[in-house]
């Protein structure tokens, strides 16, 4: 027998995708998959890959933030990615930009601007 919990699981993404259909987000998230032709990252000619983060997370801008502090993972000027879908991405992999391959690198990709991945928090 499953539970009121279970359904709303069920139906997390299409919940989380409300603001895609109705056109009420601001900035497409992406993550870039680089893979350099070369010996090594840097050498050669790229080829990028590109794929939409969906449904879209909630992004919070930091950097006017006065509340924070250096010092801690988070820091006055990032940013910080929310509601990030567990069952469209199950493992931290998914979503933390790490690479196996020398050839490889992988950023999050904001308003034609590369992103770097700090920390990733469940």
């Amino acid at each position: 027998m499953t539970g009121i919990v279970d359904d709303i699981l069920e139906s997390t993404d299409e919940i989380l995708s409300i603001r895609d259909d109705i056109g009420a987000i601001k900035h497409e998230i992406f993550i870039l998959t680089r893979v350099w032709d070369g010996e090594e990252r840097g050498s050669g000619t790229p080829t990028d890959t590109i794929e939409q983060i969906l449904p879209t997370p909630y992004l919070v801008d930091l950097s006017h933030s006065l509340r924070l502090r250096e010092g801690g993972s988070i820091k006055q000027g990032d940013l910080l990615l929310k509601t990030i879908s567990r069952q469209s991405y199950p493992n931290e992999s998914d979503i933390d930009c790490t690479v196996d391959s020398k050839l490889q690198e992988k950023y999050y990709y904001i308003d034609e601007r590369f992103y770097e991945v700090i920390n990733v928090k469940r």
